[in-house]
């Protein structure tokens, strides 16, 4: 299991990082001479990231006053989960905290905020189950914004998961009963009591983005995980194989892969991205 206690870590302010971003990314977020400017207000910490299929996962916060230089699309999904703050996407709408969105590729946007915020930010990276490809940054005209750079088709501008764009609070909490009543075919994905907010869903591969709710005082014994998670504590704290995770922390484990046990003595909201079945 991989463990990210971000809360341990120093934050990247984004012109550090921008050398280090792929060629068709770093060439396209807007004229030069501005660069230094807009992006010492993009401070990241990294979660996860994959340099065969491009897939990249940062914990990010933007400054007061932060705005891209530019319209653009990406060859890859984009996914956010908002934590708190504002950001308003040209062509789409303003998001706050506990909005989420997933963004198939192609659409064109830019993002800018008032007050600033702080979200947990995926590139998906090349994975033709999701219609996704690699991580990239194509600059287009502010006046295509909302529009899709890549196909004129809107059924298929929106992939298997559709564009999904959500307050997540508005959605109903699922038991283990209802989850399982409406995937029957995950009845191996066990929730034990834990309760689940589905965010988005690829309904071939039943790969989904989540909000996972597990109550106070909450034990399960040495077991296996039957789903591959990458997971981001938001609140509370939780244990898994004798490890303590606080909020803020990041955890990845692949399906079959022993755990010796998991509990809650505060209860634990996480937001999760859970493999395909097998």
């Amino acid at each position: 299991m991989k463990i990210v206690r971000t809360r341990e870590m120093e934050w990247q302010n984004g012109w550090d990082v921008i050398s280090m971003m792929p060629d068709n990314y770093k060439e396209n977020l807007g004229p030069a001479e501005k660069l230094e400017e807009a992006y010492s207000k993009y401070l990241q910490k990294n979660l996860s990231i994959d340099l065969e299929s491009t897939f990249r996962g940062d914990l990010i916060d933007l400054q007061p006053g932060f705005a891209d230089l530019t319209d653009a699309y990406h060859d890859s999904v984009e996914e956010c989960f908002f934590i708190a703050g504002d950001c308003t996407l040209s062509g789409e709408q303003t998001f706050y905290g506990y909005h989420y969105f997933w963004r198939p590729p192609g659409f064109i946007h830019a993002a800018t905020s008032v007050t600033g915020f702080k979200a947990l930010l995926f590139l998906h990276g090349e994975d033709p189950s999701e219609g996704s490809g690699r991580a990239s940054r194509v600059i287009r005209p502010t006046e295509l914004a909302g529009t899709n750079a890549l196909t004129a088709d809107a059924a298929a501008a929106l992939g298997p998961r559709g564009w999904v764009k959500i307050d997540t609070e508005t959605l109903p909490w699922l038991s283990e009963e209802q989850f399982k009543g409406m995937y029957p075919e995950l009845n191996a994905f066990g929730l034990n009591g834990i309760e689940i907010k589905i965010l988005s869903i690829n309904p071939e591969t039943l790969a989904m983005s989540a909000l996972i709710k597990i109550p106070e005082n909450f034990q399960i014994q040495e077991d296996f995980w039957v789903r591959g998670f990458r997971a981001f504590v938001l609140e509370g704290s939780l244990k898994i194989s004798e490890q303590d995770l606080d909020a803020e922390s990041w955890f990845e484990t692949s399906s079959g892969e022993e755990h010796q046990g998991l509990s809650s003595k505060t209860g634990s909201l996480i937001f999760a991205k859970i493999s395909a079945k097998n």
